[in-house]
C-alpha cells in the first residue's frame, strides 16, 4: 500500500474506527451471532448477504465477493482512492494527517473539531472540579446525594457542576488564555443581547459530560437545581456535536450492549446512571425523547433487541411509541416497556429494585402487542359500539404486520378477547391490506430479518485444519511461531490455502506482526485476486477462542494428509518403474522411511 503516510498513523486511524457505526450510515445491520448482517450496498440482494464482523473489524459478502476493511468499504463505497479513503475516515476519528495531503477546507474543520474537543476536555476538568468545591458545587453534591448516586459512580460518569455564577467557567478560561469566540463555538457560552460579551451558558446544574464511543466529550448536558427552565439544557450543534447522533453512556455501555444483545433505551441522563448503578450495564438514552433515523443505525449494531424504557405517564408512554414505531422503520427489532403511571426507570430502581425493573424489561412488548393493549385498555369491550370502535382502530395496526404467522397470533388472541369470529377479522385485515393502506406486501418475513443461511459446505479434514490454522494465526503470536514452525506455505492443499499461507509468511518476513488487518491490506496490495477470498475465510463467525487448544492436532492432521499424498505419490512412482524395468530401490527406500515415520518410528 504505497502512500506517503506512515504505517503508525494508518493503524491509528483504524484502531480508533468501529467498522459496524461506518457501515451502518449506509446499511442497516442486524445482529446475527458474533456478526453483523444487512443487505449489500454494492449488489442488489433480498436476503441478507453481508456480514460485518466488529471482532475483527472486517465485512463480505457471501452473495458478490465483495470484502475487505474499514479503508476499503469506503473506496468501494464512494468510488474514492486509499488516500481520500484515509482523509475521510483520519477526519471522522480525529487523527491528524501530515498537512501536506488535506484541503484548506478539511484543516479548517478539523482545526475547529479539534479545538472544540480541547475545550470540552478542560471544561470537564472546570466541572469536575466544581462538583468537589463545597461553595460552588454543594447543592449539586447534595442533589446527586439525594438521588442515591455514589461517589464511585459520579467519577465514572464524570458528573460535574456548575456555578450560579454568569461567569464562573468563562473566567476559567480567560486564565487559560482561551478567547469568547472559541467558546461560543464550543456552545459553552452565549453573547449577550446588547453586544457587551459572553455569559456562561451552563449556570447552577449538575453537568452531565456526553462521550462519545472513543472516549471523547462532544459535549454537555445540564439539570437545573432550582425552578428555572428549562429543566435540562444540552450543548447546541458544534463542530463535535450532533444530537442525534449521540447515545448518552455509550462509552462505558455499548460492550455490556454486544453482549447482552440488547439495549435498553431510557429518556434521561439519571435513568441511564441509576440503571447502571444498580448492575445492569446495557443501558444508553437519546438527548431528548426526539429519535432519529440515526439513533436506529447507532443502536442496532449494539443488540438485536432495543427495549424502549420510557416514563410510565401517558407522555412518556405516547413518547415511547413514536419512538419505537421509528426505530422500527429504520430496521430495528424493537419492544416497549410499561413502567406504572409515575414512575420513571430511576424512580422505579430506587423504590423497587433491580429484579422489579428488570421483570418489566423482560415483559416489554412489541410495538404491535403495544398498541393492540393500548387500544384494547382504552376501549369499551362491555357494549356492541365499543367493540367496533376498537375493531377499527385495531384493523390498521394488525395491517401493518407484515409476518402472516405473527398477524395470525395477534388476530387469534384479539376475536377470543372481543368475542367475535376469527375468520371475519381476519378477512377484515387482508382486505384492508389489499387496499394498499399497510404499505407494503405481506411477504413473512419482516424487513431485514435474516433468513437460515444454506449449511455450510462439508470440507475434508485437513481443508478445516488448514482453514482453522489460517485464522488462528492472527489471533495469538504463539500460535503463530508454532504454525511456522511446524509447517511450510507449500504444505498448504490448496491453491487459495497457499496463497493466504505465503501473505502470512511473507508479511511476518518483512518485520510485521500478522494481523487481520494487515494481512488482508498485504493481500490486496500483493495479490488482489486472492483478496475476497481471503474476507471470507476471516469473516466467519465461528469462535475462533474454541479451536486454540486444537492447534497441535491441526498441525497433525494436515501433515499426516502430506505425507499420505507423498506415499501415494512415490508409490505411483514406485509402479511406474517397475512396468519400465527401470530401478526403484532409492525409491523403495524413501517409501520405507516415509512410512516408518508415519508410524512413529524413526527415520
Amino acid at each position: 500500500m504505497t502512500n506517503p503516510v506512515s504505517e503508525s498513523i494508518i493503524e491509528d486511524v483504524r484502531s480508533r474506527t468501529d467498522i459496524v457505526p461506518l457501515i451502518s450510515e449506509d446499511v442497516v445491520l442486524k445482529k446475527a451471532g458474533r456478526n453483523y448482517v444487512g443487505l449489500c450496498p454494492f449488489h442488489s440482494e433480498k436476503t441478507p448477504s453481508f456480514t460485518v464482523s466488529p471482532d475483527k473489524q472486517i465485512f463480505y459478502c457471501f452473495g458478490c465477493g465483495t470484502g475487505g476493511d474499514i479503508f476499503t468499504y469506503l473506496m468501494k463505497r464512494r468510488g474514492v482512492a486509499f488516500m481520500e479513503a484515509l482523509k475521510v475516515l483520519a477526519q471522522r476519528s480525529g487523527v491528524a494527517l501530515p498537512e501536506d495531503i488535506q484541503s484548506d477546507e478539511e484543516k479548517s474543520r478539523y482545526r475547529q473539531r479539534e479545538m472544540v474537543y480541547e475545550i470540552n476536555q478542560l471544561a470537564l476538568k472546570y466541572f469536575t472540579a466544581m462538583l468537589k468545591d463545597a461553595q460552588h458545587g454543594g447543592a449539586a453534591a447534595a442533589y446527586l446525594e439525594r438521588r442515591g448516586i455514589t461517589r464511585e459512580t459520579r467519577d465514572l460518569f464524570s458528573l460535574g457542576a456548575a456555578s450560579p455564577q454568569w461567569d464562573g467557567l468563562l473566567q476559567y478560561f480567560r486564565r487559560k488564555g482561551i478567547g469568547e469566540e472559541d467558546l461560543a463555538t464550543a456552545g459553552l457560552v452565549i453573547p449577550r443581547q446588547d453586544g457587551s460579551g459572553y455569559y456562561d451558558r451552563f449556570r447552577n446544574r449538575v453537568i452531565f459530560p456526553i462521550l462519545d464511543m472513543a472516549g471523547r466529550v462532544t459535549g454537555f448536558g445540564g439539570r437545573v437545581l432550582d425552578d428555572s427552565l428549562p429543566k435540562y439544557l444540552n450543548s447546541p450543534e458544534t463542530p463535535a456535536f450532533d444530537k442525534s447522533k449521540n447515545i448518552y453512556g455509550i462509552h462505558l455501555t455499548r460492550q455490556d450492549m454486544r453482549e447482552n444483545d440488547q439495549v435498553i433505551l431510557v429518556e434521561g441522563y439519571m435513568d441511564v446512571i441509576s440503571v447502571y448503578q444498580a448492575g445492569v450495564h446495557h443501558v444508553g438514552a437519546t438527548l431528548g425523547t426526539a429519535l432519529a433515523e440515526s439513533h436506529g443505525k447507532i443502536l442496532s449494531q449494539f443488540g438485536s433487541d432495543i427495549v424502549v424504557c420510557y416514563d410510565g405517564d401517558a407522555a412518556g408512554q405516547a413518547a415511547a411509541l413514536r419512538g419505537a414505531s421509528l426505530l422500527e422503520k429504520a430496521g430495528c427489532s424493537v419492544r416497549i416497556a410499561r413502567l406504572p403511571d409515575g414512575e420513571d426507570p430511576d424512580s422505579l430502581i430506587r423504590s423497587r429494585g433491580r429484579d422489579s425493573f428488570l421483570q418489566f424489561v423482560q415483559r416489554a412488548l412489541s410495538v404491535t402487542a403495544y398498541q393492540l393493549q393500548d387500544i384494547l385498555e382504552k376501549g369499551r369491550k362491555d357494549t356492541a359500539d365499543g367493540q367496533a370502535d376498537i375493531l377499527r382502530k385495531a384493523i390498521p395496526v394488525l395491517g401493518t404486520v407484515r409476518s402472516v404467522s405473527e398477524r395470525d397470533v395477534y388476530i387469534r388472541n384479539l376475536a377470543r378477547t372481543l368475542g367475535v369470529r376469527e375468520d371475519s377479522l381476519r378477512t377484515d385485515v387482508q382486505r384492508y391490506v389489499r387496499r394498499g393502506s399497510a404499505g407494503g406486501t405481506v411477504t413473512g418475513v419482516r424487513p431485514g430479518e435474516r433468513k437460515i443461511p444454506a449449511q455450510k459446505q462439508l470440507l475434508p479434514a485437513h481443508e478445516k485444519a488448514e482453514q482453522a490454522l489460517l485464522r488462528l494465526i492472527p489471533e495469538d503470536p504463539e500460535i503463530w511461531m508454532t504454525v511456522k514452525g511446524a509447517l511450510q506455505p507449500d504444505l498448504f492443499s490448496t491453491d487459495a490455502m497457499r496463497r493466504i499461507a505465503r501473505a502470512c509468511y511473507d508479511l511476518d518476513a518483512g518485520g510485521s506482526r500478522v494481523t487481520v488487518s494487515r494481512l488482508l491490506d498485504f493481500i490486496q496490495e500483493n495479490d488482489p485476486e486472492m483478496y475476497a477470498e481471503a474476507a471470507r475465510l476471516y469473516i466467519d463467525e465461528e469462535d475462533v477462542h474454541q479451536l486454540k487448544n486444537a492447534v497441535k492436532d491441526y498441525i497433525q492432521v494436515i501433515q499426516d494428509f502430506q505425507q499420505k499424498e507423498e506415499l501415494q505419490r512415490l508409490a505411483d512412482e514406485i509402479k511406474e518403474k517397475e512396468e519400465k524395468g527401470e530401478q526403484v530401490q532409492e525409491l523403495l527406500s524413501r517409501y520405507q522411511k516415509l512410512l516408518r515415520r508415519g508410524k512413529g518410528g524413526q527415520s
